[in-house]
């Protein structure tokens, strides 16, 4: 699976939250579970750059949050995935991720006020497969139209690939 150490720590550390004995998972049949020390209300958001192009290779640690927040009994929220995610380490870059810079202040915010994110924020920061082949073919579709040049700025110049 990939996953750096930073994010391993973080696991580790949500550990204190859960009683150190064992009983069995009510969600999970035949697994066993620590219960939650202080029950309450809790959601996951997943927020995870990738130096790697592609978004499958978020896909391991996707399906083990997903399924993390499900034994601890969290609501999964979503996430916000960046592939390629060196380059926004970079200063001469970061005039062409403005746009996504506003989108992830736009969903903490809406996150923040609502506890969920709506559909056309969420859609360029999720990367999952089926929107990617849509993604796709609107912005072949839409360069076609318009002789190579998205005429939606949010699009221009960005890989869904």
């Amino acid at each position: 699976m990939y996953m750096s150490g930073l994010m391993k720590n973080f696991i580790d550390r949500i550990l204190p939250a859960c009683e150190p004995w064992m009983v069995k998972d009510p969600n999970h049949s035949g697994l066993s579970a620590h219960p939650d020390r202080y029950p309450r209300d809790r959601a996951m958001l997943l927020v995870s750059p990738c130096g790697f192009p592609e978004f499958d290779h978020f896909e391991p640690m996707l399906q083990y949050f997903q399924f993390y927040a499900q034994k601890l009994g969290w609501r999964y929220l979503g996430e916000i995935l960046r592939p390629g995610g060196e380059s926004l380490s970079h200063e001469q870059f970061q005039e062409m991720f403005a746009w996504y810079y506003s989108l992830v202040r736009q969903a903490g915010e809406q996150l923040r006020r609502l506890s969920w994110i709506f559909d056309w924020i969420s859609w360029p920061l999720c990367g999952r497969h089926s929107l990617k082949t849509n993604l796709q073919s609107l912005v072949r579709d839409d360069r076609r139209r318009s002789g190579g040049i998205s005429a939606n700025p949010s699009l221009a110049g960005q890989s869904f690939a």
